[in-house]
């Protein structure tokens, strides 16, 4: 059905060459052996990139944003990468809001790595993939979550008439695309995207719309909570009125300043407290329940 919604024909991913911007901090540009290849399965072509640190890691971090161009998440990804963990950066562009391309990701490429630990960081509507992905997972940073609420207001009519015609595809009236000096006030971001047009986001489509509806219908705020409650530590740093409710009443939400810094210190407290503890299970496992004294 959401196939339908959609109204895309899936093309063969032919990555364009990229430019990286003049003028970069060191900390910008790829790591050393960076690579970006598709998103295994059906649906709108995406990719993801992964990068490695030099040792045998300390565990896999899936980064899943809403921010764009996926290229302005260097920084975070070499920070990490030198702290010791492999980043697996999946592009928001051109379906950000899809779980069944993540659980592909992760499933059929991440699996359990070379570490068999996962992490996650979700950014504002990223937080849907995350959480819709949470399973199995050691722990998990939100930043800026948005859970509640869709991205666009579109009149009921008028979606369902653009779905019922087979016009999934077709942008929404009124919405524009890239502009010189998008996104305000993140130059790194602007500067990649002055440099490579193929990475300006475009106007969101109907069948976009459909599907982020579909996803938030399915994240109900019971199952939101549950995931919460399952006993993987959360750190969470602002959001909207959802998310912080569902944070407040959560037994292992914690609170996180934004950044770089206090993103790796959650993540280094949840691989801290796994090595304390016994070996955790291979990503996407259940741990057997100990025998009965």
């Amino acid at each position: 059905m959401l196939a339908v919604l959609a109204a895309c024909s899936p093309k063969p991913v032919e990555p364009a060459p990229i430019r990286n911007p003049s003028g970069l901090g060191a900390d910008a540009y790829p790591p050393r052996g960076w690579t970006w290849s598709p998103i295994p399965g059906p649906g709108l072509p995406r990719r993801y990139g992964v990068g490695s640190p030099p040792r045998v890691p300390r565990a896999e971090v899936m980064i899943l944003p809403e921010r764009e161009p996926a290229e302005a998440w260097f920084p975070v990804v070499n920070a990490l990468t030198a702290r010791g963990y492999t980043v697996w950066l999946a592009d928001p562009q051109p379906a950000p809001l899809d779980a069944a391309k993540v659980n592909a990701l992760r499933s059929q490429v991440i699996r359990g790595g070379s570490s068999g630990r996962l992490l996650v960081l979700g950014q504002g509507r990223g937080a849907v993939e995350a959480l819709s992905s949470a399973s199995g997972v050691m722990g998990m940073v939100l930043w800026s979550p948005i859970v509640g609420s869709a991205p666009y207001v579109v009149p009921r009519w008028e979606g369902d008439a653009m779905r019922f015609l087979g016009l999934g595809g077709t942008p929404l009236l009124g919405q524009k695309g890239w502009r010189d000096g998008d996104p305000p006030g993140d130059p790194l971001a602007q500067a990649w995207m002055k440099a490579n047009p193929t990475l300006r986001p475009k106007p969101p489509t109907y069948g976009q719309i459909a599907l982020y509806e579909a996803q938030i219908g399915a994240l109900k705020p019971s199952n939101y909570l549950a995931d919460l409650r399952r006993g993987v530590p959360v750190w969470f740093s602002g959001g909207d009125e959802a998310a912080r409710a569902a944070c407040a009443a959560s037994s292992d939400c914690r609170p996180i300043a934004p950044g770089v810094t206090a993103l790796i210190a959650a993540f280094d407290e949840a691989t801290k407290e796994v090595t304390l503890g016994a070996p955790p299970p291979p990503v996407g496992k259940k741990r057997k329940p100990a025998p009965a004294a």
